[in-house]
């Protein structure tokens, strides 16, 4: 789901318990980073919460560092 998927579809928020219904039953769901709209405590398979202060930072120019090789 996109980065801003809970912010713009009421009915996805709406239908989120299926969505971890189906997830937790083996489904795959990749849900990427998102925006202040989301609220993990009752949206997030997991306990998690966002600093009401977060912001995106973003350097496209940064040299890339491969910490696990093998992995």
């Amino acid at each position: 789901m996109g980065t801003r998927a809970y912010a713009v579809r009421p009915d996805l928020a709406a239908s989120n318990r299926r969505l971890l219904e189906y997830a937790r039953s083996g489904g795959h769901l990749i849900v990427l980073y998102q925006t202040q709209e989301y609220t993990p405590e009752t949206q997030a398979p997991y306990p998690a919460s966002l600093p009401g202060d977060a912001q995106e930072v973003s350097e496209e120019d940064a040299p890339v560092t491969v910490l696990a090789p093998a992995h």
